[in-house]
């Protein structure tokens, strides 16, 4: 994935900035035809340029926001142990309480411990 988008970002470097000035000097000097359809092929060729540069755009900018959110993210905190005795003077609803957010922390260090390799993956450095 990785050498796919530092390809795509390589070919939508090589076009020519002034591309635009380029094709209307062009069409000044008399070097296109106007009713040949050129100017047609141009915008929508300039318009799917233009996508291609907001899509990946903003799949960098979302790519980045993930990044930073995983790297600056701690492990999330189990909560603590309950003693025997603790344990029998819960009631069932503080107990439910209790199993429902030892659950809940545990699939959230789950999910953490999941993201850990995509963030140490040699392509990411």
């Amino acid at each position: 994935m990785f050498d796919r988008v530092e390809e795509a970002d390589q070919m939508l470097t090589a076009i020519p900035e002034d591309l635009p000035s380029r094709v209307e000097q062009a069409l000044n000097a008399g070097q296109m035809d106007a009713c040949d359809g050129a100017i047609e092929r141009y915008a929508d060729a300039q318009h799917e340029l233009d996508c291609y540069l907001l899509y990946f755009e903003g799949v960098a900018n979302r790519y980045q926001m993930w990044l930073r959110h995983v790297e600056s993210s701690a492990p999330p905190d189990m909560p603590k142990k309950l003693g025997d005795e603790t344990w029998s003077r819960m009631s069932i609803t503080q107990r439910t309480e209790y199993e429902l957010s030892v659950t809940k922390a545990q699939e959230c260090l789950n999910m953490f411990v999941s993201t850990l390799p995509l963030c140490t993956c040699k392509c990411m450095k």
